[in-house]
């Protein structure tokens, strides 16, 4: 019985070690990109808004998502270049349609991401939220966008962080 309390202990405290080496810490070598606490209690949603070619464009961070989506709207004026491809996609309204990729330079004052998106038609899928709070969603933040950017989601803190570039 004091063998079984014994092992006990030693498998609690290795996983309480476990737990604080694999979590995220500050520390100088990340900045920090956004803080969403104030975004998250106003507006019940997580949301960037980076610059395209001096537009601003608003993006919902869409975790369950692989794929980052930009309304084709949104982008209406910019000098983007529109890459084809042969699969179909479908959208948030349900209609199916071709895909058809853009690539942007998504800036905030610190980072600079580029990503190929597919545009995307929402509708009105987003107008609650615009009348609700007065901010106009561009777009969704899938995985693909996090692995390119590297950015870092720290939900404890509510503050996203992205390493810092290495001085060669």
């Amino acid at each position: 019985m004091i063998l079984l309390i014994i092992v006990c202990l030693i498998l609690l405290i290795c996983e309480l070690y476990t737990l604080k080496l694999y979590r995220f810490k500050e520390t100088d070598n990340y900045h920090e990109i956004n803080s969403f606490k104030k975004k998250l209690s106003d507006t019940g949603m997580v949301y960037l808004t980076f610059t395209c070619q001096n537009k601003q464009l608003n993006f919902i961070l869409d975790t369950g998502s692989t794929i980052s989506y930009v309304e084709e709207s949104a982008i209406e004026g910019l000098d983007l270049k529109r890459l084809s491809c042969d699969e179909e996609a479908v959208n948030l309204g349900g209609s199916k349609t071709m895909k058809e990729y853009v690539n942007l330079i998504l800036e905030t004052p610190t980072t600079v991401t580029s990503i190929d998106m597919p545009l995307s038609h929402f509708g009105d899928a987003f107008a609650d939220f615009k009348q609700n709070h007065g901010i106009e969603i561009h777009g969704l933040l899938g995985n693909n966008f996090f692995e390119a950017s590297k950015y870092i989601i720290d939900y404890n803190k509510k503050k996203i962080f992205k390493p810092k570039s290495k001085k060669k």
